[in-house]
């Protein structure tokens, strides 16, 4: 079974949730090219944010039926044509570095800049979740550049990712070339950013990788497979410069008014 999975899913408040589920499964047939697949949605919550709270909403005009598969896991969302995606918890937390770490799979609290980087990796271990260190622009480099460097050499339970903000015309990042040629994962994943356009870019990022056998495995569960038993590609819609400079003048402006 092919398995496609957008490994950095943000589901702001600008955002319909059923819109997103659109967007996710249009993205995911386009990448699927006519293979049975199993979509999965890793969703990473900064704080105070709990998007999770609006995945159970229901009502007449929704397209999306969405129901928790067992107590604290992923959630099953299905439309009315029959068509699934899974939906896995997560959280999106800043170290005392101002580093992001996504913990996918787990619902770990922890505030923000209370734990140094590495304790941050081992307390989303400690908590069953995969621990992600996306790369972000401008954020890996000069000092916080070195912390990520020296991390790449030092660990080998952290998977780094890509994401869909990023200019493809500009190459891959070093330091994600350099956890690549050390051995460490590189997943993918779009990063949608708080502005309402953003919300059809859910899905158009991520991973696929083929599972032998995937029957009754938890989405979660099959992630957690990749990072040893399966062959892992990476997918990414194009980033035109004018939207890649456009996406960062915006949320400086937006942090700016903060």
């Amino acid at each position: 079974m092919l398995i496609l999975a957008d490994t950095h899913v943000h589901l702001h408040a600008v955002f319909d949730r059923d819109t997103a589920l659109d967007a996710a499964l249009a993205h995911m047939d386009y990448r699927a090219a006519g293979r049975a697949y199993r979509g999965v949605l890793c969703l990473v919550d900064s704080e105070p944010v709990r998007s999770e709270d609006r995945l159970g909403e229901s009502g007449a005009r929704q397209r999306w039926r969405l129901k928790q598969e067992a107590e604290g896991g992923a959630w099953r969302a299905e439309n009315a044509a029959g068509r699934i995606l899974y939906v896995l918890p997560g959280r999106q937390i800043i170290s005392r570095e101002n580093l992001e770490v996504l913990a996918l799979d787990c619902r770990l609290t922890l505030a923000d800049r209370s734990a140094g980087l590495h304790d941050l990796i081992d307390a989303v271990i400690a908590a069953g979740g995969i621990p992600v260190l996306p790369w972000s622009f401008g954020k890996w480099t000069g000092r916080r550049g070195r912390i990520i460097e020296a991390a790449l050499h030092q660990r080998r339970d952290i998977v780094l990712a890509d994401n869909g903000n990023r200019w493809p015309n500009a190459g891959e990042p070093r330091l994600v070339r350099l956890g690549r040629d050390l051995g460490l994962p590189v997943w993918s994943g779009s990063d949608p950013l708080p502005f309402p356009g953003e919300v059809n870019r859910i899905g158009c990022c991520g991973i696929r990788f083929n599972m032998k056998d995937d029957d009754g495995i938890a989405p979660g569960q099959a992630l957690r497979r990749a990072l040893t038993d399966a062959e892992v590609q990476t997918y990414r819609a194009p980033c035109s410069f004018t939207r890649f400079v456009s996406a960062m003048v915006k949320m400086q402006a937006r942090k700016r008014l903060r």
